[in-house]
């Protein structure tokens, strides 16, 4: 994020790089709440598929 400080709030928010962030950090948030909802065999792979 080189040159951060040239540029204003509403112009990052409208940046591809800002999209892909969102995108990637909501899909983050997405699993890691996923894994934890998941009973402890499930998480260790002692269920067989």
């Amino acid at each position: 994020m080189g040159g951060a400080d040239k540029i204003t709030i509403s112009q990052f928010l409208n940046l591809p790089e800002y999209e892909m962030f969102k995108t990637m950090l909501g899909e983050s948030l997405v699993l890691n709440a996923n894994e934890k909802s998941l009973p402890e065999k499930q998480l260790n792979g002692d269920i067989a598929a």
